[in-house]
């Protein structure tokens, strides 16, 4: 009778060692699920005062209707202010005022290739990189 009770001594001893890891992996995982959340909400508040604050411009433009399709896919500003919008039917110029559109011409070799715009890049000085399909 003392060799069994020995023995399930051991067990609860082996019990209580492997479940202590078991513990401190809950509890870090715990710490790990807290410090997220916090993290996202310093990060949604920073990122609303940013707002309130009024760092992004933001606009209307007023000749909306002239653009090639209203699904915008790709935006980006070069060096002169142009804003470049590439849509599922060809690639807009906007100047703040007007918009000019550039689509795939059949017979012009220096047309686009295609009239999706995928992709816009800057490249050298008065270049545009335009990724189509």
């Amino acid at each position: 009778m003392n060799q069994t009770l020995e023995k399930l001594d051991i067990m609860k001893v082996s019990f209580v060692i492997t479940s202590e890891p078991r513990v401190r992996y809950r509890l870090k995982s715990l710490k790990t699920i807290v410090a997220t959340l916090i993290f996202l909400m310093v990060v949604t508040v920073a990122g609303t005062e940013r707002v309130r604050a009024g760092s992004f411009d933001i606009f209307r433009a007023s000749n909306i209707e002239s653009l090639s399709n209203n699904s915008i896919l790709m935006m980006f500003q070069d060096d002169q202010g142009f804003l470049w919008l590439g849509t599922y039917d060809g690639l807009n110029r906007y100047d703040g005022k007007n918009v000019r559109v550039f689509r795939h011409e059949f017979d012009n070799p220096n047309s686009l290739s295609g009239n999706v715009i995928n992709e816009l890049h800057d490249a050298e000085e008065g270049y545009l990189w335009v990724l189509t399909t």
